[in-house]
């Protein structure tokens, strides 16, 4: 396995059998468009020559997002003369083209161009949700695809002991991202109507991202008293604050194209 994480050295791991490869590629949601590029395409170049080097290889398994990866899966194909299998957990370029992220015309025809290639290329494509299945068999036509929802481990996120720290009150909590994407300024202005009108309820936020400063700024001027932020952490910590939780929030912003997203909430320590 190859991944990025961020740091200034390479580093390997055994887990679980498994031979893990950290590269050093610097990568955060705070970062800007350009910078996630130039973020990405460090990853397709280092990612690319490790991949060359390691022998006994039979197929490859290609995770977006970005998209971007499926250059290196096609560049893998070429050399080695191995198929590759192509998860899409989230549908890139037409996301971040309805967000407004992607407008020059001549961009958005290359992206759309090297998609298409991809999911021909690829001896699989496998969706993490209907919607992204029925969206990629739009784009190549007659292409097999399969749906493999995300998972969860039900064995570690069990119901535990509660932690409810609000007696008396139904706490709602939300843990992941806090991006455009997200636009948890939905979850802000729930809170600041239940403090008005159900002031038995209590939200929680445990997330990590571009908006979060932002949206903690938002809930200085509105004395919005029933919401309360919580450090960013391990999955320790989310079980925890489930344990101590009576429903959890799943947020998207307005966009059609992020129906089909197949949410895959985890809170992660930097290492």
């Amino acid at each position: 396995m190859i991944a990025g994480y961020n740091s200034d050295k390479p580093r390997n791991e055994n887990i679980e059998g498994i031979s893990v490869h950290y590269l050093p590629v610097y990568y955060d949601n705070h970062l800007g468009f350009i910078q996630r590029v130039i973020s990405f395409l460090k990853f397709i170049y280092q990612a690319n020559k490790l991949a060359l080097r390691i022998q006994d290889i039979d197929l490859v398994y290609a995770m977006t997002t970005p998209l971007t990866v499926g250059l290196l899966a096609l560049n893998i194909k070429r050399k080695r003369k191995i198929p590759f299998y192509f998860e899409v957990g989230d549908l890139w370029p037409e996301a971040a083209v309805q967000m407004g992220i992607i407008r020059n015309p001549v961009v958005k025809s290359l992206v759309y161009q090297l998609e298409r290639k991809i999911y021909k290329e690829s001896e699989k494509i496998l969706a993490l949700s209907p919607g992204i299945r029925n969206y990629i068999a739009k784009a190549v036509p007659g292409k097999k695809v399969y749906v493999i929802p995300n998972m969860s481990d039900v064995y570690f996120f069990k119901p535990g002991d509660s932690t409810h720290e609000h007696l008396g009150k139904f706490v709602v909590s939300y843990f992941g991202a806090a991006g455009k994407a997200n636009h948890l300024e939905y979850l802000l202005e729930v809170a600041g109507l239940c403090q008005d009108h159900l002031p038995q309820v209590h939200f929680r936020i445990m997330a990590y991202g571009s908006e979060l400063q932002r949206l903690q700024h938002l809930t200085v001027p509105t004395s919005i008293t029933n919401l309360e932020f919580i450090p960013y952490g391990s999955k320790n910590d989310v079980k925890a604050l489930l344990n101590g939780s009576d429903a959890v929030y799943v947020s998207f912003a307005n966009y059609e194209i992020l129906n089909t997203g197949s949410p895959n909430k985890k809170i992660t320590q930097t290492v």
